[in-house]
C-alpha cells in the first residue's frame, strides 16, 4: 500500500444562495464536573462561534473538582470564567497556595516590604525549627490545606491555617540548614519562593483531570477560530462516560437515546467526539456508530496507541516495535469494522499539540520567571489536542470552498501549529507537532487497523492527514451528511 500525499488548498468563495450550511457538532465534557453530577447534565446543544465564544464559556459554569482527600470532605472545585482562567497569571491570582508564595516573593522583591518578609523568616528561625504540630486526627481540613496537598504535599505535612500554613513550613525548610544567628539572605528566599511556586503551577497544570478540561476548551477554540464563519459549529457538554450510557440505553431504538433529539434538531454533517476509545470500546463505539446513523452523520474521535498495538507513539514510532493486540479484542474490533454502520464511524491518531508550553523563549507569563517543561520535558506535560478536531477543520474548510461531496475523503495540510523548541543535552530539539516523527511504513500501519493517521511535518508547524476514511473494513468514506 503505498499514500499519496497530494493536497488540495481551497479558496474561501461565498457560498450560493440556499445552500444550506455544513453543520459540525462537538461532544466533549466542557463543564468538568464530578462524576457523580453526570447525567444531571441535558446534552443541549449550543451555537458557538468568535462572538459568543466567551459568553458560552461563562454560562457553562466550567468547573472542576480536584479528587476529595482522607479527610473524607467534599474536594476542592475550580471555576472558570473564561479561556484565560486556565493561564497561570490566573491560576496564581486564583489559588491560594500559589497565590501566597506570589506574594512572599513579591515583598522580598519589594526593598519597601523585605525587611518585614525577613523578619517573619528571623522570627521563625527564633522560634525554633520545629514545625508546628499538625491538625488533630479527624479534624477538617482547611480550603488552603486540601489545595496545597493536591498541588503536591501529602497529608503528613499539612499544617493547620491558624499556624500559617504551606508558606510558613517553607520559610522554615529555607532558614532551617542557615548557621544559627545567620538569617538567609533575602536572594536565596526569592529563589526558593519561585522553586516552590514553580513545582506547585507544573503539578496543577499537569494534572490529567486539568489537561483534560483546558484540552477540550482550547481545542473547541482552535476549531472556532480557524474555521469559516460560514460553517456552524454547535457544542454539546456531554463525558465519555454520558454518551457510553446513552448508547448502551438506546441499543435497540437509538432515536430514543437522549443524545439523538438534540443531534437531530441539529442535523450535523459531522460530529466531533473529544474522547479517546482503546480496545476496550468496541461496544461503545458499536452504539455510537448506529447512533449517528439514525442521525444521518459521521462520528470521528481519537484512537489510542494500544489499537494500532503501540504503548506511546512518542516512545515507539516505529512500527517493527508494535505487537497484536489481544486477539479476544482484535476479534471484536474487526467485526466492528465489518459491519455496514462503521461507514459512520472514523478514527484518528496521534494527537496534536494544542499550545506552547510556558517559557521565557516559548510563552512567558507575567507573575514570575516560569518554566513549565525542564530539560527533558515529559510527553504527557504537553497539552495535546483531540486529532478529531483536525478531521473537522479539513472537511469545513472543503465545505467552505464548495468540494464537498458524500464521497468526500481528501486528507490535507493543516499549518500555524504550536512548535516547541527547547534545548536538552546541548543541542536544540523540536517537539513533533502530532506527537512523534511518522514515517510512510508506521502511517500505514495505522491505515492497516482503519485510522486515520496525523502525521508531523518536519521542519513545519504543520501535520498532514493523508485521507479522510471510515473505521470500516474494505475502508471507504465517512457517511457525512452533505446537504
Amino acid at each position: 500500500m503505498s499514500l499519496d500525499f497530494s493536497f488540495r488548498s481551497g479558496s474561501n468563495p461565498e457560498r450560493g444562495g440556499g445552500t444550506p450550511p455544513f453543520r459540525i457538532t462537538i461532544l466533549g465534557d466542557f463543564g468538568g464536573c464530578a462524576p457523580e453530577a453526570e447525567g444531571r447534565r441535558r446534552p443541549d446543544p449550543r451555537p458557538v462561534d468568535c462572538d459568543n465564544f466567551e459568553q458560552e464559556f461563562a454560562r457553562m459554569q466550567v468547573t472542576l473538582d480536584l479528587p476529595p482527600g482522607n479527610a473524607g470532605d467534599g474536594g476542592i472545585k475550580l471555576r472558570f470564567q473564561r479561556l484565560d482562567d486556565f493561564h497561570p497569571d490566573r491560576l496564581i491570582d486564583e489559588v491560594e497556595p500559589l497565590a501566597r508564595f506570589a506574594r512572599l516573593r513579591t515583598r522580598l522583591l519589594n526593598p519597601a516590604t523585605a525587611a518585614e518578609a525577613e523578619k517573619e523568616s528571623a522570627e521563625l528561625l527564633k522560634a525554633g525549627a520545629a514545625p508546628p504540630d499538625p491538625a488533630p486526627a479527624g479534624s477538617t481540613e482547611s480550603t488552603e490545606g486540601m489545595l496545597a496537598r493536591l498541588l503536591g504535599e501529602t497529608a503528613a505535612e499539612q499544617y493547620t491555617a491558624s499556624s500559617g500554613g504551606i508558606v510558613d513550613r517553607f520559610i522554615r525548610q529555607v532558614v532551617g540548614p542557615n548557621v544559627p544567628g545567620t538569617p538567609p539572605s533575602p536572594a536565596r528566599l526569592v529563589a526558593h519562593a519561585e522553586t516552590e511556586l514553580s513545582a506547585r503551577l507544573r503539578a496543577l497544570l499537569h494534572r490529567p483531570e486539568f489537561q483534560a478540561l483546558e484540552a477540550a476548551w482550547r481545542g473547541l477554540d482552535f476549531l472556532i477560530r480557524n474555521v469559516s464563519e460560514e460553517v456552524k459549529l454547535y457544542a454539546i457538554n456531554c463525558s465519555k462516560a454520558e454518551l457510553a450510557t446513552a448508547v448502551t440505553a438506546g441499543e435497540e431504538d437509538p432515536a430514543g437515546s437522549a443524545v439523538y433529539k438534540p443531534l437531530e434538531k441539529i442535523r450535523p454533517g459531522i460530529i466531533l467526539g473529544l474522547y479517546t476509545f482503546g480496545p476496550q470500546d468496541s461496544a461503545v463505539l458499536a452504539g455510537i456508530a448506529r447512533l449517528v446513523r439514525a442521525c444521518q452523520s459521521a462520528f470521528v474521535a481519537a484512537a489510542s496507541p494500544p489499537l494500532v498495538g503501540c504503548t506511546s507513539f512518542d516512545v515507539q514510532p516505529d512500527p517493527d516495535d508494535w505487537s497484536p493486540g489481544h486477539p479476544d479484542e482484535a476479534e471484536k474490533f474487526g467485526a466492528l469494522r465489518r459491519m455496514p454502520v462503521a461507514a459512520h464511524l472514523g478514527l484518528a491518531a496521534p494527537r496534536f499539540l494544542l499550545r506552547q508550553p510556558y517559557g521565557k523563549s516559548s510563552d512567558p507569563i507575567e507573575a514570575f520567571p516560569f518554566e513549565e517543561m525542564p530539560a527533558n520535558p515529559d510527553h504527557e506535560s504537553y497539552l495535546w489536542g483531540n486529532p478529531a478536531l483536525l478531521c473537522g477543520y479539513l472537511l469545513a474548510t472543503a465545505a467552505a470552498a464548495e468540494v464537498l461531496d458524500p464521497e468526500f475523503q481528501e486528507g490535507g495540510e493543516v499549518d500555524g501549529l504550536p512548535l516547541h523548541r527547547f534545548t536538552s543535552d546541548g543541542e536544540t530539539r523540536v517537539k513533533p507537532c502530532a506527537e512523534a516523527w511518522l514515517n510512510e511504513r508506521a502511517a500505514e500501519a495505522i491505515l492497516s487497523h482503519g485510522i486515520m493517521p496525523v502525521l508531523s511535518v518536519r521542519g513545519r508547524d504543520a501535520v498532514q492527514l493523508p485521507a479522510l476514511q471510515s473505521f470500516s473494513e474494505p475502508p471507504g468514506p465517512l457517511v457525512i451528511r452533505v446537504e
